[in-house]
This record gives structure tokens, sequence and C-alpha cells, in this order.
């Protein structure tokens, strides 16, 4: 390297000796600055770039110098006059490496008491600490730390801590956040030198971004920014020595997984499913190797089917083959099926009835075995359903073979090179090619990927940072080093993992332990509702000393910068099963790591010695699936405050000894699902604040002695499904703030001592379908704020006394389905915000009395069937926000007062179908953002006065039927994005004055199918992302005008089946990313103009029948990946180009 001594050298042999010829220099850095007495910035800049970009070439090669400092640089200063000004110019090179260490970077070392590498001045804070304890560091880390100073002597021509020369001295000033002081005439440099000397060597920069940081630094002063040629020396920065904030550096990377994955190169098999969906196929199953891309293709495949079936879900197998219940509830709730099964027999009762009534679509990923499936949902139930299809992905051929029914098998191939280089190219540059330099060796590293889309991503993500000719070089030899390791070619895991381990060998320390930490620990197999993140960061924060929170999430998010881990939408860390399986093997087959981790799911009764650690504060044994029994050692933990027990599945009993843990403030035992009972001694526990027992549902009773707990404040019940009655002494938890008990759907009754827990603020008791009536006391909960007992489908009346409530801010009553009626006491509940009775169906009236309540500012009541009418004084709701009352279908009218809630934002009034007209009064709710008449299907005019509404910002108008027309001053909405008139059937125009809505991005006019043309002004609305025209069968024509809406991103005029041209005037829409002009069938040519759609990436004109060429320009269409032209029976050729 240029930077590097030995860069240019010769050999000689002479009679027994070998003689080393190397380049000259004139002197070495420290020198150069005792004997300078001024310089240019601009030169001192280049001499640390150039020692940078040395540094940055022996990292890349795994060598970490560890003695960089000013008498191992050597420079040669060369001057050059121009223009009678004398201009110095230095070659730099980084010398001795008689201590340097290769091979460095997978594996930090550990040292031990000894005397530790390098110069003092120069040493970074751990190498000297090494001297006096055993630490582990990584050499790379350190060689940063001296640079800095290196940089600090190079500006200020002082040696660090000069006149201290103890090691112990110089580390305790170090610690104390002393560094040398610095001249403040450059503030990037400042902070970038700052940077490079922190105390945590994990927050340093690498060399590779010290030199970017650097060359952008250096352009800056030679084209006159900041302080161009300004002296060496300087005022000191006064904060120099302060501790610079941590900040991630990931700035770009998407933390959270994206709806929507890669499907690179899949097109032709998510077509080939959906039409296997299409023509009602029953099973069909995805066949191929880990990697591939199976769960991709399937997840896509739900998103473009699902609009075929009546519901759909997704069902993620674990290796365990998990439980039979909970996978048919999972299922169940996809399906928003309102039942709730007891046991897996009931499940499948239900299953069966709902396959049978409903046209579904089940995804089963990764299954091992059939019986994953047949445990659940029986073949024989899906064979005899209404049309439903079952999708299975696995890597096993042969796990279908016993269906002994018909069914698709489709096997899912490796990428081709071209697929797989643009898979690549994307997750390595993020562009459209790569670098120049980089084409040969990219090449070669996506033919050792083997078309594994995963490999692709992990490899293409591990080279990300790292675009220098010599890193991919190196990668690549990794890579073809580990083929040639793989042993048995035939197994596709070893293949894969080859690959997958040169991303995992290039980790830090603390991030290989993360990454198995998750493997092993946090996979779904262990931990069966998902590890959250923030969750994984108090575990990982607990477990180490002298650590902070953020630093941990800075590990975590490289290891989603590196595409080894991803947060789903829930924040939920997920991890591919070949990442996971390679991580686990890692674990079991190499010393190195095979004491540091055990995987949780392995563990079926703990060591008893491990429950002697008596100053343990928190023990965490949640997900433990396969623990049967907790030893009565237990009772050593006397210290414990915390025992999480969630998830324990095979936990039938819990030791009396448990009581002697009187420290013990939080128990969680949720999903403890074979417990029948608990100990009485629990009531022993009085320091307990937080008792989780939710999801045992095998519980059938509570101990009395629960009621000595009186320091709880937080209980939860829920889904204990088995519990029949709650003890009457649970009245004496007067401490208690928060009770959940929903879903215990065979209570009954509730005692009436609940009224004495005054402190109670949250009381939970929703879905509880077998109650028929609550206690008159509950009116004594005078704090509370928080009411649930929606879903308690067997309530018929309300106590009056709920009316006492007077701090209640929250009442949701949703689908109290036998309720007729309210009690007007409710109307005393003035500190109420917010009211929710959707799904009351069998109220028929409400209490005037609603009107009192002042402060509501949500009112929700969708699906309140059977009311016919609305009171008057619901017009004084004047803080009112939102007012759902959307598939009231008895409504015929709505009360002229609604036009007084002038604070409404958001109105609903979807499928109000005998609602014929809206009073003129609605045009004063100027606060009004959102509007949803959609499938008010009786409505046949709009009153004028919406045009009032100039706040709105979406209305959605779907399947309105009978509207014949639209108001002329639905054009003073100027404040409009969204604009919804889908299968408005009857409307046979638009108004000219919709081209005033200027702000408009999203027009929907889908299955508008009398309209005959459109206004030729719609062409004004040049903020349009979006329009929708699919199935307007009566448009013959589109205005020449629609080639000025230059923002439009995606055009649909499919169906559109009395088309006979288009305008050449779309090919002006360059913007133009989607455009669907499929089933268009009168269509016999396509424009030449649409040549200049340079931007487009899907073009579909399936079911074109009449189509007989295609213009020769579709060939400028350089980022298209999609062209369906299927069905388009009139092409007779294609264009050569």
């Amino acid at each position: 390297h240029a930077n590097e001594s030995g860069e240019s050298f010769e050999l000689v042999f002479k009679k027994d000796y070998l003689y080393i010829g190397m380049e000259l220099m004139q002197t070495n850095l420290n020198d150069m600055l005792e004997n300078t007495k001024q310089t240019s910035y601009v030169f001192l800049i280049d001499i640390i770039y150039q020692i940078a970009k040395g540094m940055c070439y022996l990292h890349d090669m795994h060598i970490a110098h560890r003695d960089l400092k000013p008498q191992n640089i050597l420079v040669n200063v060369i001057e050059i006059k121009v223009m009678n000004k004398v201009i110095q110019h230095a070659i730099v090179k980084v010398i001795d490496f008689g201590i340097s260490k290769i091979e460095v970077g997978s594996n930090p070392e550990t040292t031990k008491n000894e005397v530790p590498y390098g110069t003092v001045a120069y040493m970074a804070p751990e190498v000297l600490k090494s001297k006096f304890e055993t630490i582990t560091m990584c050499p790379f880390e350190a060689d940063v730390y001296s640079f800095a100073m290196v940089c600090s002597k190079i500006l200020s021509k002082r040696d660090p801590f000069d006149g201290v020369y103890k090691m112990e001295a110089i580390l305790e000033r170090i610690e104390k956040g002393e560094r040398p002081k610095l001249p403040s005439n450059c503030n990037e440099l400042i902070e970038l030198i700052q940077e490079c000397w922190m105390l945590n060597p994990l927050h340093r920069p690498k060399f590779a971004n010290i030199c970017k940081r650097l060359d952008l630094i250096k352009k800056k002063f030679l084209v006159g920014i900041e302080v161009a040629n300004a002296p060496y020396f300087g005022e000191s920065n006064k904060n120099c020595h302060q501790s610079k904030r941590f900040q991630p550096i990931h700035n770009e990377l998407p933390l959270v997984e994206s709806s929507g994955e890669e499907i690179f190169g899949r097109a032709q098999y998510l077509s080939q499913i959906r039409k296997l969906c299409a023509n009602k196929v029953k099973v069909l199953y995805l066949v191929g190797m880990g990697g591939i891309g199976k769960t991709t293709i399937a997840k896509t495949t739900l998103i473009n089917v699902k609009n075929m079936y009546n519901a759909s879900c997704f069902v993620e197998c674990i290796e365990s083959g998990g439980d039979c219940y909970t996978t048919s509830c999972n299922i169940l709730e996809q399906f928003q099926v309102k039942e709730k099964p007891k046991d897996v027999k009931e499940a499948h009762k239900i299953l069966k009835s709902f396959l049978t009534k409903n046209k579904t679509i089940l995804v089963f990923d990764n299954i091992k075995n059939q019986s994953q499936i047949e445990d659940v949902v029986p073949m024989d139930d899906i064979f005899a359903s209404n049309g439903s299809t079952l999708i299975a992905t696995t890597r096993d051929s042969n796990v279908m073979k016993d269906c002994g029914k018909e069914i698709y098998k489709i096997n899912i191939e490796e990428l081709d090179e071209e697929t797989s280089m643009k898979m690549f190219i994307t997750h390595s540059c993020g562009q459209k090619s790569l670098p120049i330099e980089l084409v040969e060796v990219g090449k070669k590293i996506v033919r050792a990927c083997n078309g594994l889309p995963l490999s692709l991503k992990v490899m293409g993500a591990f080279l990300r940072e790292k675009k220098r000719l010599r890193c991919w070089e190196r990668a690549l030899q990794k890579l073809k080093r580990g083929r040639k390791l793989d042993g048995d070619e035939n197994n596709s895991n070893y293949k894969i993992w080859k690959i997958l381990r040169v991303s995992f060998d290039n980790l830090k320390v603390e991030e290989k332990k993360m990454f198995l930490d998750i493997c092993c620990f946090f996979c779904n197999d262990v931990c069966p509702q998902g590890m959250s993140k923030e969750r994984a960061l108090r575990i990982w924060v607990n477990n180490q000393n002298n650590i902070l929170e953020h630093e941990m999430e800075f590990t975590l998010n490289t290891l989603i910068y590196q595409s080894l881990i991803k947060l789903d939408k829930d924040g939920i860390i997920r991890v591919h099963d070949q990442l996971r399986d390679m991580s686990r093997n890692i674990v079991e087959e190499e010393m190195e790591y095979k004491y540091t981790r055990i995987n949780c799911s392995f563990i079926e009764i703990p060591p008893n010695l491990f429950y002697k650690i008596t100053t343990l504060l928190e023990l965490d044994l949640g997900g433990c699936s396969n623990l049967t029994m907790l030893p009565n050692e237990l009772e050593y933990m006397t210290s414990l405050k915390i025992l999480n027990l969630q998830y324990c599945e095979s936990l039938r009993s819990l030791p009396n000894e448990l009581s002697n843990l009187t420290s013990l403030t939080t128990l969680y035992m949720e999903g403890c699902s074979r417990l029948t009972s608990l100990p009485n001694e629990l009531g022993n526990l009085t320091s307990l604040t937080t008792l989780s027992i939710g999801r045992c549902s095998s519980l059938t009773s509570l101990p009395k002695e629960l009621d000595n707990l009186t320091s709880l404040t937080t209980l939860s019940l829920r889904r204990c499904s088995s519990l029949t009655s709650l003890p009457n002494e649970l009245g004496n938890l007067t401490s208690l703030t928060t009770l959940d008990i929903s879903w215990c759907s065979r209570l009954t009754s509730l005692p009436n001592e609940l009224g004495n827990l005054t402190s109670l603020t949250t009381l939970n008791i929703s879905w509880c379908s077998s109650l028929t009536s609550l206690p008159n006391e509950l009116g004594n909960l005078t704090s509370l704020t928080t009411l649930s007992i929606g879903r308690c489908s067997s309530l018929t009346s309300l106590p009056n006394e709920l009316g006492n409530l007077t701090s209640l801010t929250t009442l949701n009553m949703e689908r109290c389905s036998r309720l007729t009626s309210l009690p007007k006491e409710l109307g005393n509940l003035t500190s109420l915000t917010t009211l929710d009775i959707n799904w009351c169906s069998s109220l028929t009236s409400l209490p005037n009395e609603l009107g009192n309540l002042t402060s509501l500012t949500i009112l929700n009541m969708m699906e309140c069937s059977s009311l016919t009418s609305l009171p008057n004084e619901l017009g004084n709701l004047t803080s009112l926000t939102t007012l759902s009352i959307g598939r009231c279908s008895s409504l015929t009218s709505l009360p002229n007062e609604l036009g007084n809630l002038t604070s409404l934002t958001t109105l609903n009034m979807e499928r109000c179908s005998r609602l014929t007209s809206l009073p003129k009064e609605l045009g004063n709710l100027t606060s009004l953002t959102t509007l949803d008449i959609n499938w008010c299907s009786s409505l046949t005019s709009l009153p004028n006065e919406l045009g009032n509404l100039t706040s709105l910002t979406i209305l959605n108008m779907m399947e309105c039927s009978s509207l014949t027309s639209l108001p002329n001053e639905l054009g003073n909405l100027t404040s409009l994005t969204t604009l919804n008139f889908e299968r408005c059937s009857r409307l046979t125009s638009l108004p000219k004055e919709l081209d005033n809505l200027t702000s408009l991005t999203t027009l929907n006019i889908k299955g508008c199918t009398r309209l005959t043309s459109l206004p030729n002004e719609l062409g004004n609305l040049t903020s349009l992302t979006t329009l929708n025209m699919e199935g307007c069968s009566s448009l013959i024509s589109l205005p020449n005008e629609l080639g000025n809406l230059t923002s439009l991103t995606t055009l649909n005029i499919s169906w559109c089946s009395s088309l006979r041209s288009l305008p050449n005037e779309l090919g002006n829409l360059t913007s133009l990313t989607i455009l669907n002009i499929s089933w268009c069938s009168s269509l016999t040519s396509l424009p030449n103009e649409l040549g200049n759609l340079t931007s487009l990436f899907f073009l579909n004109t399936e079911g074109c029948s009449s189509l007989t060429s295609l213009p020769n320009e579709l060939d400028n269409l350089t980022s298209l990946i999609i062209l369906n032209m299927e069905g388009c029976s009139s092409l007779t050729s294609l264009p050569n180009e």
C-alpha cells in the first residue's frame, strides 16, 4: 500500500546473505514536527489522512499495528513552487510491524496481567488496564485510540500527557475524562479525534469511516471552506476532554422490518400460485432449501391473493411442533372469530365449522412433518371446505407424501445470476450498478452465493460499508475456503452456513455474544410470544456490569444493519431459521462458545445449586417450555425481587417454599397452562406488588390466602378460562390499582366485595362472556378511571350505581350484544373522555342524559344496528373530536344538532345503509379532517354545504350506489388529499370544479361504471400521485390533460373495456412507476410515447386481447422489472428491441 513501508523493495542474494533494499525516507513524523516551526492546516490534515489510509489498509487485511506513534511514521516533504508560492506536499509511510498481529478482528483476545504492548503515552486505556487485570479487547479499537493521540501530537506538537510516564497515572487521567488539549480551528476534525479517543472501544469509529470524514475535511480546506490555510496552533478547545454523548452511526438504517420484502426473480412463482388459487386449488406446498425465499414468496402470495378469500392466516411452525391449542386459537384470532374455544377439541370443531362456511387461505410456514398441519387443521377439512386453500412451505419434498389427495408441489429454485446480481447490488450498494472496480469480484461473490436470497442479502449487507476492492477480494477468498470445508456437498445447510459464517466471523465479540443470545434464547421456539427489543435490552443490561442500555441498543442495531436479524412492526426480534440453526451449531460444536451459551428450550429441571445464589435479584425463566418443576431449594433465594415463569407450559405445580421469598415484589406466571392450583403459601408474599397469572387456563380456583397480599397493586387473571368464581377475600386487597380478569369466560358472577377496592383505577372484565350481571357495589370504586366490560355478551343490563364513578375517563362496552338500554345515570360521568358502545346490537335507544358528558372527546357506536335514531342532545358534546356511527343500519336520519360539534375532526358513518340524506348543518363542522360515508347505499345526494369543510383531508364515499351526481361545491375542499368514489355506480359525470383540489394526492373512481368521460380539468391536479380508474367500463377515452399529472406514480386503468386508445400525453408522466392497463379489451395499440416513462418498473397489459403490436420505444423503459403480457391474444410479434 502507498502508505505502508515495503511498497517497493528489492531482494539481493550475495553469498550467504539476503539484502533487502527499501525506499529511503527523509525523516520520521516526530522529528519533522520538532523541526518545523509553522505549517498549514491542509498540509497537516493531509498527513493525518495518509496515516488513516495506511491503517485502514492494515485493518482491511486483518492486521493490527499495536504501536502506532509519530516515531513509527516516516515522512518525505516535497516542496513545489507555484506562482511564486512554495507549496508543501508530504508522502507518509507507516512502519515497524515488530509487534503487529495478523488475523485480528474475529475473536478479541483475553490478556492476563502481563506487560502490555506499545508506547505508554499512545496506549489505549484498555491496553493499559491489561497490566493490572484480565480483560477482553480488540487491537483494532486500540489502534484507533493511538491514532487519535498521534493526531493530537500533529496539531499541538506536544506528546500526550507530557511529563507523566507511569501507566497507572495515565490510566487514571484517561478514566476521569482528561485528554490532550486540541486547537479549536476546525470543529469537524476536533469532533472526529474526540470520537477516536473515547473511553469505550465500541464507540470509536473504524478507519474506513475515519478516511471518509478526513477526505471531506481535506476537500473543504482545499476549496476554501471554513479555515483555509489556518496555522496549526490556536486556542484550546475548552470542551475537548468532556465525554461526548454517544450517537448511533447507522443513520440510513431501517430498524423495523418493512411490510414488503424482496421478491427478486420470483414473479413467475407468484403468478403461478395466484392462478392456482384462482382455480380453487385445495393444497399446494413450496419446497426448497433453507434461505431460498419460500417464506417471502408465501407472505407475498398471502398479500396478493387474500382478496380472493373471506379470511386468511399465517402460521409460523416451530421446531418442537408447538401447542396445538395455542396455534388453533391463533388461527381463529386471525380469522376474526369471536368465539373462544376451551380446549383443542372445541377449537377443531370451531375451525371445521368456519372452513365449511367460509372461503379461507391458510399458510403454514416451515413444516417439518405433516402432523404439524393435521393436528391443527385436518386435511379432510381442507378438502371438504368451501373453496379454501392451504399453502405450506418446507425443505422436505416428501413431507406431504401421505396426504392421499391431489396436491400441487412447486419446487423453488435458486435465483439466476442476473437476478442474484440485482439483489446483491440492492443490499450492498442500494444503487443500480456496482462501482466499476468492484464489478468482477462482485460477480464472483454472487456466484459463490449459489443463488440463495438469504446469502445474497447477508453478504450484501456485510460488504455495504466496505466498498474497497481488497475487502471484497478477502470476502471472496473466505467464501472459497468455506466451500472446500463443506464436506458434504449435498447438505444444503452446510452450503449456506459457510456463506453466512463470513458475516458472523467479522462481528466484534459483543456483537457475537448478542447474536448467539438471540439465536439460542430469543427465537420463537423458546419464546412463543416473541422477544421484544425492550425486554431483550433489559435482560442484557441487567446481566452485565457497567453497561448502558443505549450501548446494547447500538450493538443490536449493528446486527440489524448487517441483515443478521430484524425487528417486525411490533418490535419483536426476528431471525431467519438458517441463521438460528448455524448459530446453535456454533455453540454446540465449537469449544470457544460451547460453555458460554445454553438453549433454554432444552431445560427440564434446572440444577439445584443454581437456586442457592442468595444474592440474585431477578430470575428470568420465561419461555422454558420443558421446565416441569421448581425445586424446594428455591427458598434460598431470599433476596429475589423478580421471578418470571411466563410460558413455562410444562410446569404442573409450584413448591410451597415459594413463601420464603419474602422480598419478592413481582411474580409473573402468565402462560403456565398446566398449573391446576396455586399453593396457599403465596399469601405469605407480603411484599408482592405485581402478580400476573394470566393464561393459566387450567386453574379452577384461587386460594383465599391471597387476601394477605396487602401491598399488591396489580393483579392479572387474564384468560384464566377455567375459573368459575373469585374468592370474596379479594375485597381485602385495598392497595390494588389494576385488576384484569378479562377472558375469564366461565365466571358467572363477581363478588360484591370488589366494591371495597377503593384504590382501583383500572378494571378490565372484557370477554367475560358468562357474566349475566355486575354487582351494584362497583359504584363504590370512586377512584376508577378505566372500566372495560366489552364483549360481556351475556350482560342484559348495567347497574345504575355506575353513575357514581365520577373519576371515570374511559368506559368500554363494545360488543355487549344483549344490552337493550343504558342507565340514564351514565350522564353523571362528567369526567368521561372516551365512550365505546360499538357492536351493542340490541340497543334500541340512547338516554338523552348522554348530552351531559361535556368532556367526551371520543364516542364510538359502530354496529349498533337496532338504533333507529340518535338523541338531539348529542349536539351538546362540544368537546367531541371523534364520532363513529358506522354500520348503524337502522338509522334513517341524523339530528341537525350534530352541526354543533365544531371540535369534531373525524366522522365515520360507513354502512349506514338506510340514510337517505345528510343534514345540511354538517357544513358547520369546519374542524373536520376525515369524513367516511362508505356504503351509504341509500344516499341520493349530498348537501352543498359540505363545501364548507375546508379542513377536510380525507373523503370516502365508496359504494354510495344511489348517488347520481356530486355537488360542485366539493371543489372548495382545497385541503383534501384523498378522495374515494369507488363503485359509485350511478355517477354519470364528475364536476369540473374538482380541478381546485390542488392538494389531492389520491383519487379513486374504481367501478364507476356509468362514467363516460372525465373532465379535462383533472389535469390541474398536479399533486396527484395515485389515480385508480379500474372498472370504469363506459369510459371511451381519456382527456389529453392527464399528461399534466407529472407527480403521478401509480395509474390503474384496468378493466376499462370501452377504451380504444390512450392519449400520447401519458408519455409526460415521467414519475410513473406502476401502469396497469390490463383487460382493456378494446385497446388496439399503445402510444410510442410510453417509452418516455423511464421510472416505470411495473407494466401490466394482461388480457388486452385487441392489442396487435407493442411500440419499439418500450425498449427505453430501463427501470422495468415486471412486464405482464399474458392473454394478449392478438399480438403477433414483439419488438426486436
